[in-house]
This record gives structure tokens, sequence and C-alpha cells, in this order.
């Protein structure tokens, strides 16, 4: 590996940067310095592509060994009954695409509009058409005048069945 080295802390020479550049050469420098003594650092792809190689490599050899016998003990009943079978398989293996399937057109919700006049507690006291909001509001005033808690007029959203 390399020699080790300090790490920089000026800019190299020459180089023109404003101070968040600079400061990243140096953070660099830093990181690549911590390698030489860190060796593992970015070494984990490595290794997991040697597994997958040994792997491999021990599948394919253990693979012909076991089939290369059995192929020559099995009598000629047998044979053709695997030749189906694999025929059977590749045809398993063959799927059709999936259907698309026809997207439900999602159901209209109608709403109609409405004047709640509620108590403090949010419970609705009394509903009036939309057209009615005078007559929603004085009925809020007469009860916020007789009762104890004010009362108030909101819109209100209902489904209309049919």
């Amino acid at each position: 590996m390399f020699a080790p080295t300090k790490p920089r802390e000026e800019p190299i020479s020459g180089t023109v940067g404003s101070d968040w550049q600079i400061g990243y050469a140096i953070e660099l420098s830093n990181f690549l310095f911590l390698d030489q003594f860190y060796p593992t650092i970015g070494v984990m792809a490595k290794k997991t592509a040697k597994k997958k190689a040994a792997t491999t490599k021990t599948a394919a050899k253990k693979a012909p060994a076991k089939k290369a016998p059995a192929k020559k003990k099995a009598p000629a009943k047998k044979k053709a009954a695997a030749d189906k079978d694999d025929a059977a398989e590749t045809k398993k293996a063959k799927k059709k695409p999936a259907k698309k399937r026809a997207s439900r057109a999602a159901k209209e919700i109608r709403l109609k509009a409405f004047w709640g006049v509620f108590n403090q507690s949010l419970k609705r006291v009394a509903l009036f058409e939309f057209n009615e909001k005078k007559q929603a509001e004085k009925k809020a005033q007469e009860l916020s005048k007789n009762g104890k808690s004010p009362h108030f007029v909101q819109p209100v959203k209902e489904v209309i069945e049919g």
C-alpha cells in the first residue's frame, strides 16, 4: 500500500475555489489518509462478490457429479417419464402474460350543502337548506339568547342517495 503521509491542512497550491470547495478537498484528503490505517473501508463489496463466486463454483462442481450417475442407472421407462416431466415443467415455465383487468369506474358520490346550527359541543341542533342562511343565523341567535351556551352556523355537506 502507499506510504503513510500527513493529511493536508492547506489546499494544493495553484488551485482557486471557494471556502467550501477547499474544505471539501481537505476532508477528502483526510479520508484518503485514513484508508491507509483502516484497509477495510470500501472492501465489503469485494468480499461479497468473492463469496458469490465461490458458491457458484462449488454449486457447478456438485451439480454435474450428481446428475451423471443418475442417468446411467435409470432404465428406459424412467427416462421417458423424466422427459415428459421436463416437457411439463417447460410448459409451466412459459407463463402467459397477466391479463389487464378492467378498472371499475368509481361511483359518483353526490353531496348537497346545508346550513347547520351547532352548539358549543359541536352537536347539530338544526339543519336548513343552503338558500336559507338568514333563517339559520336567526335560529342560532335565538338559541344563544335563551340557552347558556352560544350557538353558531356552519356549512354541512351530506350524501344524496339516488
